[in-house]
């Protein structure tokens, strides 16, 4: 499955000055297959400046259109899962697609788990409604705690307005070395 992220202008400096010219854009999509996200780009020139803004224009608004997207996400990152990988798969990976997708971050949206039942503790703190979304980057542990975590919060009913929200999307970005309980989130979204 392909998503498209969006597209960018392609830039090129002008020799002997600060400014640069558009010379064509790109477009940013991710292509999920056999278990591995994959970042492609593909470049499409063009010398002609509407045109450029027109396609890439044209392009963004059927990306952010095709599936609503989230604004702001909290995320909770274990660094100790999968050798721990938690924190380089962040930085390397997730913060670049979130911002080709135009998802803004702040430093309060990033939670670095420090022992277990973090993630619990910090959804019984925080405001719920000033996100599209939590993303967990870690293990089956981390992805428990926060489905944990936020059947809690809602069964207590800290926010009675989150839980009648719908459009609250949970993510979960798998560093663990066995990846079960991701695995078995695929395979029941295709039997769909």
């Amino acid at each position: 499955m392909t998503a498209i992220l969006g597209a960018k202008p392609k830039l090129r400096k002008i020799p002997k000055s600060r400014e640069v010219e558009p010379v064509g854009f790109t477009v940013f999509s991710i292509n999920t297959k056999k278990k591995k996200w994959r970042e492609r780009r593909i470049h499409f020139d063009c010398a002609e400046i509407q045109a450029n803004r027109r396609w890439s224009s044209r392009i963004e608004v059927t990306a952010k259109s095709s599936t609503p997207r989230p604004r702001r996400l909290k995320v909770f990152i274990n660094p100790a899962s999968g050798k721990k990988r938690g924190m380089r798969v962040f930085h390397e990976d997730v913060l670049r697609v979130f911002s080709i997708a135009e998802i803004r971050m702040e430093r309060d949206d990033v939670t670095v788990t420090e022992r277990p039942g973090h993630i619990a503790d910090v959804l019984k703190e925080i405001d719920l409604d000033c996100y599209d979304g939590v993303i967990v980057v870690g293990g089956d542990g981390s992805v428990n705690e926060l489905i944990d975590g936020l059947l809690r919060v809602t069964c207590l009913a800290i926010s009675p307005d989150f839980v009648n929200r719908c459009d609250f999307r949970i993510g979960i970005i798998p560093t663990g070395k066995k990846r079960s309980l991701f695995d078995s989130f695929q395979l029941v979204l295709r039997n769909k």
